[in-house]
């Protein structure tokens, strides 16, 4: 086995020092970029998500006023035949 002393010049350790903290400062640009592309992807999602609970709540009103509709010219049929009997 060969042991090799490593020596390193001040300049060498500030350079590998630069080196490492370019590296940590691209890590931790790459996280942000990440981290803020999965806030527009959620951000899309509840836009799309309040879109559709729109459609459904907008079909399901038109549903409960055909209802509505259907039970008020009951109510009217039953109030005529009641008024023909009086």
């Amino acid at each position: 086995m060969i042991k090799v002393n490593l020596i390193l010049s001040s300049t060498q350790l500030k350079s590998i020092q630069k080196i490492i903290l370019c590296f940590i400062f691209l890590i931790t640009l790459n996280f942000t970029v990440l981290q803020r592309s999965i806030e527009r992807y959620e951000d899309q999602r509840r836009s799309r998500e309040r879109l559709n609970s729109f459609g459904e709540n907008k079909s399901t009103g038109r549903i409960i006023a055909k209802q509505n509709q259907k039970e008020q010219g009951e109510i009217n049929r039953f109030q005529q035949i009641k008024n023909q009997q009086q």
